[in-house]
């Protein structure tokens, strides 16, 4: 993000965003209940629940749930869905025994994020206006990091 805000600034151009979650689930698009999953340690994961009908379409998140949690949401939608990210080689045995037939799982090569897939996503972005300046520009986070979550019990705690 940085060196793309640094060009885009140089060259007075707008940028967009794009989520990884969202880069995750575009290429799969058409395929029911996209669901990519990202490790986030803890016992949890970084997911969205997409729904395509020729767009791409934000059922849920972004958030960060517990896999067995995660199983519960996707059960109440009652949609088959594909899983993809790094978070399927830990956790695909949790969403196939709790999902059964309705679980499937990408090809690993849909495991990462694609350039091409950022690209389409920016192109979109850009075309529905949604471009911005490059300094307004800002990560958007699930959750605090353990860092900060151990910085803050140690700073607010009076200690």
């Amino acid at each position: 993000m940085s060196t793309a805000k640094s060009l885009a600034q140089v060259l007075g151009l707008e940028v967009v965003g794009i989520s990884t979650l969202a880069s995750l689930a575009y290429p799969l698009a058409g395929q029911g209940c996209i669901c990519p999953v990202l490790n986030a340690r803890r016992n949890e994961v970084y997911t969205s629940i997409y729904d395509n009908n020729g767009v791409l379409n934000c059922l849920a998140g972004p958030m960060a749930v517990q896999p067995e949690k995660l199983v519960e949401i996707l059960l109440n939608l009652n949609c088959p869905v594909i899983f993809a990210g790094d978070g399927v080689s830990q956790y695909g045995p949790v969403f196939k025994a709790g999902l059964g037939k309705m679980a499937k799982f990408a090809p690993a090569i849909s495991n990462f994020p694609r350039g091409a897939a950022v690209a389409e996503l920016g192109l979109a972005a850009f075309r529905e206006g949604r471009g911005m300046d490059p300094a307004k520009l800002c990560p958007e986070y699930i959750r605090v990091s353990e860092a900060e979550t151990n910085w803050l019990k140690k700073n607010m705690s009076g200690s």
